[in-house]
């Protein structure tokens, strides 16, 4: 098995493309009181988009993301994308393995915050051992 580093890159035409799909964005009708029921919440994706728009710097959490040791490896003919940290207390308690799909790794950071190998967000400062 091929297992090799990997650092995450988001092309800026990716991010430029984002902004332009959000500021075009046309907000849909909602019926009053319906709440989550037909799809998402108007309020809330109007919340998210402008986040993403002007309080999200995706540069700083691209960072962030990279503190860590990433990888790839091909398995069944799928990509899989990886982050290998062991624990930073010896000896090690307890090991886990976390496996998610693309979306999921993007909205974990309530997982990351309470994680005990304490995966950085943007704007924390921390390093991990891979040894």
């Amino acid at each position: 098995m091929d297992i090799h580093p990997f650092t995450i890159r988001i092309a800026q035409a990716e991010i430029d493309d984002l902004m332009r799909r959000i500021a075009s964005w046309r907000e849909p009708d909602q019926l009053e009181g319906i709440g989550w029921a037909q799809g998402t919440e108007r309020e809330e994706l109007r919340r998210l988009l402008e986040h993403w728009s002007s309080g999200f710097d995706w540069r700083r959490q691209e960072d962030a993301w990279n503190k860590l040791p990433h990888y790839q490896t091909e398995i069944g003919g799928q990509t899989i994308h990886f982050i290998h940290v062991r624990a930073q207390f010896q000896p090690p308690k307890r090991s886990f393995s976390l496996m998610a799909g693309r979306a999921a790794f993007a909205n974990s950071s309530g997982f990351c915050r309470s994680c005990p190998i304490r995966l950085p967000m943007a704007g924390e400062s921390r390093t991990h051992s891979t040894s």
